[in-house]
């Protein structure tokens, strides 16, 4: 079912000007909810509104918060595990006189283990997309549907409170 772009018509008739002592006690009213301590509540909401659900965080999402509100910069992810490497420069017995050539190949050696796996991940995931994805699309539309669906009643039943309240205005007026 489309969405509609319904416009609600104003009302066709215009209010009686309220007398002066009616305009000063709707003054009066709005100047005591105004300093009122109860408007400086913000836990309560609308009653036609639904309750909030509670909130539950994740530990990683906590900790993103955290970052946030220290205003600490978010760093990127290193890519350089997925980079093509270059083996170090030997010869047959450097590793023996240079341990550091010894290191270096450990190094190179463990980024190509972490790019293969990356890799191996990434070509699984790519068959996967490929077998699965077009029933995970449509289940994902039928879901969305499903919610659009759920909205629209809502909105239907929104409409007909205002339709109650513009019928009850209308008969105060007549």
């Amino acid at each position: 079912m489309p969405l509609t772009n319904a416009i609600h018509e104003s009302l066709p008739y215009i209010d009686t000007e309220p007398s002066a002592s009616e305009r000063a006690a709707a003054l009066a009213l709005i100047l005591a909810e105004a300093s009122s301590e109860d408007t400086k509540d913000t836990t309560t909401t609308h009653p036609s509104l639904p309750d909030l659900a509670p909130q539950s965080f994740t530990p990683l999402l906590l900790s993103e918060l955290t970052r946030i509100e220290s205003q600490t910069p978010l760093t990127g992810i290193t890519t350089t595990h997925y980079e093509s490497q270059d083996a170090p420069s030997t010869t047959p017995d450097s590793d023996e006189k240079s341990p550091s050539t010894l290191l270096a190949w450990k190094s190179a050696l463990q980024n190509a283990y972490t790019s293969q796996a990356y890799l191996e991940g990434r070509v699984a995931n790519l068959g996967l997309l490929e077998r699965y994805g077009k029933n995970a699309w449509l289940e994902g539309n039928r879901q969305l549907e499903d919610v659009l669906r759920g909205l629209e009643r809502e909105l239907e039943v929104r409409k007909g409170e205002i339709d109650g309240v513009v019928i009850e205005r209308k008969r105060a007026q007549e």
